[in-house]
């Protein structure tokens, strides 16, 4: 695993395998995975970024932006507030 900051100060958190929560996930930083070969959906914060995604040539940091914003929004609550009791 590895984080990288981009030029533009966007997080971004690299690793073999997706993850649900990453560091500063609930903070804007985008996680890029990889291992699931196109059968595991990302949002719009985390993208599968394996070749045999994207027609096995390398991509842009900005191709892989937008596809992120045309991706669903987070799903995951933001683990460090407070459950709603019921």
């Amino acid at each position: 695993m590895m984080d990288i900051t981009l030029p533009d100060g966007t997080m971004v958190v690299l690793c073999h395998y997706a993850m649900r929560v990453w560091s500063r996930s609930h903070h804007g930083a985008i996680h890029l995975y990889g291992h699931s070969h196109g059968n595991l959906p990302g949002d719009s914060q985390s993208c599968d970024v394996g070749v045999d995604c994207w027609d096995f040539a390398p991509v842009s940091i900005e191709e892989i932006r937008v596809r992120l914003a045309r991706s669903p929004g987070r799903a995951e609550p933001d683990h460090h507030q407070p459950r709603a009791t019921p």
